[in-house]
């Protein structure tokens, strides 16, 4: 990490933009490292005090709750990611808060475990067997809707007509490979919260603490129509949204990965190619790893290495 940090600073760092891997753990801080504003998106960090732009997991569970009590649900169920996971307590906590307006209590107490498909489909099972009796699902992820969705239909339950079903993420044409959604989900707005922070980056700002941005509620329910809003643009993660929006600030997006440095996570690689610097700005690119870009400026042409910041 040390060389990693010695290396950016050599290449005259002017604001490095860190990419987690999502909010199980925290990610190592670097921002002591740097004299310049150092940004985190899609994580939160080991240091108080750290610019983190994170998905908004109270608001996405509130919302999720919200839709199916407006479908007239009121015997709802919650499977979701183990509480060590502050976007699956997030989650929960705002479901509950809706379920608690309405005056409703949950149907069973929540099923946790991990994100996977798998444990959607066996979290599911078990809701069924315990005979509780519920008419919807409210689901930590998409993955996790996608699994409990195939043991609902599999027991002859008809969804959305039997039971409701909401994801979180709106991956699902990531997840399935298929073109088409089917899918209700609330959109954590990556677009949007990659391209906040990048902003921050270009601006060379200091924004301290934890930026609980906006989600979505948007996405398509099981009969193809579009609910609350309607689909979101893009279900991609911060990454691509990060560059193109240095790329607005006028800034050159490259990349020059070498061979001993491996991408520890495919969420995180940085998009780009070579580029030569345009005429109407200065010489800047954006420095990319698994977790970590930063913005540079370089020499009359413009190259990109990767490195490992945990």
């Amino acid at each position: 990490m040390a060389e990693s940090v010695r290396r950016l600073l050599a290449r005259r760092v002017d604001g490095p933009l860190v990419l987690g891997d999502g909010l199980r753990a925290e990610m190592r801080s670097v921002t002591a490292e740097f004299s310049v504003p150092v940004a985190y998106a899609f994580g939160l960090t080991d240091r108080e005090g750290d610019s983190c732009y994170v998905p908004d997991s109270r608001m996405a569970g509130r919302l999720a709750g919200e839709h199916l009590l407006s479908l007239g649900r009121r015997r709802i169920a919650h499977i979701t990611g183990e509480a060590a996971d502050s976007a699956a307590t997030g989650r929960e906590q705002g479901l509950l808060a809706a379920l608690a307006e309405a005056g409703l209590p949950p149907a069973t107490g929540t099923l946790r475990g991990d994100w996977s498909r798998a444990w959607g489909a066996a979290a599911c099972r078990r809701l069924i067997g315990s005979g509780a009796r519920f008419d919807a699902v409210s689901c930590g992820n998409d993955q996790i809707a996608l699994g409990a969705e195939s043991v609902l239909r599999e027991s002859g339950r008809r969804v959305p007509d039997d039971v409701a079903l909401v994801g979180v993420d709106n991956w699902e044409y990531v997840i399935s490979g298929r073109s088409t959604r089917h899918l209700t989900t609330v959109d954590t707005g990556l677009a949007a919260l990659g391209a906040a922070a990048a902003a921050q980056v270009a601006d060379g700002r200091d924004a301290p603490g934890t930026h609980a941005h906006p989600v979505h509620t948007g996405g398509r329910r099981d009969d193809g129509r579009t609910w609350a809003g309607g689909l979101s643009r893009s279900a991609r993660r911060p990454r691509a949204h990060s560059a193109a929006a240095i790329r607005g600030a006028g800034w050159t997006v490259t990349r020059a990965m070498p061979p001993q440095h491996t991408a520890r996570s495919s969420s995180s690689a940085a998009e780009g190619a070579d580029a030569v610097p345009s005429a109407q700005s200065p010489s800047r690119t954006v420095k990319g790893t698994a977790s970590c870009t930063a913005a540079v400026k370089t020499g009359p042409r413009s190259r990109m290495s990767r490195c490992c910041t945990r």
